[in-house]
């Protein structure tokens, strides 16, 4: 999970199904998994999950900002 995840394109439907994939590795102790062809550590994909909720809230709150 090196530079190359940098570039991988998140959306929320992606995240969500992050989410299910890292609680199925959790759940199963874990320290690895795949998603997408990609290897993931368990306790760093916490923490990216938690950066990505925030990311998607703070766009969204942005867009209802924007909004007339």
């Amino acid at each position: 999970w090196g530079l190359h995840m940098i570039a991988y394109n998140w959306t929320p439907e992606k995240l969500a199904r992050f989410k299910e994939a890292y609680a199925a590795a959790d759940k199963r102790r874990r320290d690895e998994f795949k998603f997408d062809g990609y290897s993931f550590y368990t306790g760093y994909a916490k923490y990216l999950i938690e950066y990505l909720e925030q990311e998607f809230q703070m766009q969204a709150d942005e867009k209802k900002g924007a909004a007339p």
